[in-house]
């Protein structure tokens, strides 16, 4: 679920709930350009990169992400791995979404070509590397 938070006409922020898959990484890799960020990690275990340095992290861990400053994270736990991400600026959560499949619903892999045109389409709010 990926969703603005707003107050009145002012968007304040906005936030997603995200779950990986035994195996799998986030393959979302990008620069904030309009505000920094949050990832509560809910369950699971995960390898966190943020710009240079990589961590593992596990359920509980809150990871600051400022602003320009890549963040990867891959699920290295024997479990699903879920988190939620705030993001300071609005924006950026219409990539997640694009990329995203409701609970519940199969995963269709996006042809490299798809994700390269979502990426350009939300270039705006991000800038992504493989």
């Amino acid at each position: 679920m990926v969703t603005p938070w707003a107050f009145g006409h002012f968007l304040l922020r906005s936030q997603g709930i995200f779950a990986l898959p035994v195996g799998k990484d986030s393959t979302q890799r990008s620069v904030q350009f309009s505000g920094a960020g949050s990832i509560i990690i809910q369950s699971g275990a995960g390898k966190v990169t943020l710009g240079n340095q990589v961590q593992e992290a596990h359920a509980g861990t809150v990871v600051f992400i400022p602003r320009n400053t890549w963040i990867s994270m891959d699920n290295v736990g024997k479990d699903k791995l879920t988190h939620t991400d705030v993001f300071s600026s609005p924006g950026y959560e219409q990539y997640l979404r694009s990329i995203s499949v409701p609970e519940g619903q199969p995963i269709v892999p996006l042809s490299k070509s798809e994700i390269d045109a979502l990426r350009e389409k939300y270039s705006a709010y991000g800038v992504y590397r493989q």
